[in-house]
């Protein structure tokens, strides 16, 4: 958090502050588990919470949502090369007269375009199943500082 500047900060609580209020309440249970020992909540205990239990989850949302991502680049650049090779094919054996070549154009980019608008919704479930983890703001601010 000491890389992020106090004002964007301080924008991203007042946006996410159900996920902020959500946050600290884990914090707060992650504490009072390792408190419940007896001794104090030192630096090091601080530091092994953060190692063993938050930073796992943090690269866990990380990788949902940067797969998600991946598979979206993926499936649009596969889709975008398949329908230009095929008008490119028709075009070139004769298959597809030229007369309908701009017709044609325009039906395959609405189709890359389709595809594309349905290939979205993976990312969309990746970040809203982010949004429901406790530590959604921290992975926010973390991804705020980088």
């Amino acid at each position: 958090m000491e890389d992020i500047r106090l004002p964007d900060l301080l924008k991203l609580r007042n946006r996410e502050e159900e996920a902020f209020i959500t946050y600290r309440r884990a914090l707060n249970e992650a504490i009072d588990e390792f408190k419940s020992s007896g001794s104090p909540f030192t630096e090091k205990q601080a530091r092994e919470l953060y190692s063993d239990k938050i930073a796992p989850r943090l690269a866990a949302l990380d990788k949902s949502v940067k797969v998600a991502k991946r598979d979206l680049v993926k499936k649009g650049v596969r889709s975008i090369a398949a329908v230009v090779g095929v008008i490119s094919f028709g075009l070139y054996s004769g298959f597809i007269p030229t007369e309908f070549a701009e017709l044609i154009k325009a039906v395959g980019f609405t189709k890359i375009g389709i595809d594309l608008v349905e290939k979205i919704v993976p990312i969309g479930e990746a970040l809203s199943t982010a949004k429901k983890d406790d530590l959604y703001f921290l992975w926010q601010a973390k991804k705020l500082a980088n």
